[in-house]
């Protein structure tokens, strides 16, 4: 069964539940965290489940979802058994690049 997140929502919202209270932030990032962090940081660690990303236009989804997509190949995933659905054609060619170059950079 697919667990539904309420991603990237107003600051001051409750956070989220399954992620050790105060878990630090990967390295790769440079500005503060967002007040869903707890939430961003589900997506791309929580490997071992199915999840249902859901959030408005320019707030990360795609970061994201190559993130949780990235680590699942990391991990020994074989990319022909993940699916990552997309709603156009543009967002999963976008996708598609954006995971192929953060693999580049990992095996690099």
């Amino acid at each position: 069964m697919a667990e539904q997140l309420d991603l990237f929502q107003a600051a001051g919202a409750e956070p989220a539940r399954g992620l050790p209270a105060g878990a630090a932030a990967p390295a790769h990032r440079s500005h503060p965290p967002a007040p869903d962090q707890a939430d961003r940081d589900l997506v791309t660690d929580a490997l071992g489940t199915t999840l249902f990303v859901e959030a408005g236009a320019g707030s990360g989804k795609t970061s994201a979802l190559v993130g949780r997509v990235v680590n699942l190949v990391l991990s020994g995933v074989p990319v022909g058994s993940i699916a990552a659905i997309t709603f156009t054609e543009k967002a999963a060619a976008e996708l598609r690049h954006r995971v192929r170059e953060r693999l580049h950079e990992a095996a690099t």
